[in-house]
């Protein structure tokens, strides 16, 4: 199984890093493997890449919105790929699988109000396919993502008609 795993704010790099090893270890690929780019066309084409490869995405909020792009400033990183991992999960049917996990905040710390905003927006329109959680560790985390992508095995028994005599 393929994951993206999406690059993330800066308050949440260190749990990313987490999940990336948690999920590798639970035998998943995870991808990108790479450093978030700082070029915004090169970051839109490694995201369209990674998703093109994998069967799920997963995608971490914090407290913070995160890096926005400097031609389109409006639309954060995190809104970017969450954005591209939904078109896939509604162009693909139910082959994809869509992860949202809001990871423990700091309670010293406030959440920005677009933070706040589009963390509301992805509740308010949760679909089929879509999974929004707040599981406290990543371990939980990985469980709930291996449970849910475990494809269950229907056997089907060849049964013909026949005819059944009993002689006493």
């Amino acid at each position: 199984t393929t994951v993206f795993l999406s690059w993330t704010a800066r308050d949440c790099v260190t749990r990313r890093d987490e999940l990336s090893l948690i999920l590798q270890k639970a035998g998943m690929n995870v991808i990108p493997h790479t450093d978030c780019p700082v070029d915004d066309q090169t970051f839109k084409t490694k995201v369209e890449a990674a998703l093109l490869y994998s069967h799920c995405s997963v995608h971490i909020l914090g407290s913070e919105i995160g890096r926005k792009f400097e031609s389109t400033p409006e639309v954060s990183i995190s809104a970017y790929q969450y954005n591209e991992a939904h078109k896939k999960l509604v162009g693909n049917g139910s082959r994809f699988k869509q992860f949202i996990w809001q990871c423990p905040i700091d309670p010293t710390k406030e959440v920005d109000s677009e933070q706040k905003q589009f963390i509301n927006d992805i509740r308010n329109n949760i679909t089929a396919e879509m999974v929004f959680t707040n599981v406290p560790t990543p371990m939980q985390l990985v469980d709930d993502i291996r449970a849910s992508l475990m494809v269950k095995e229907v056997q089907e028994f060849d049964i013909e008609a026949a005819e059944v005599f009993l002689i006493s």
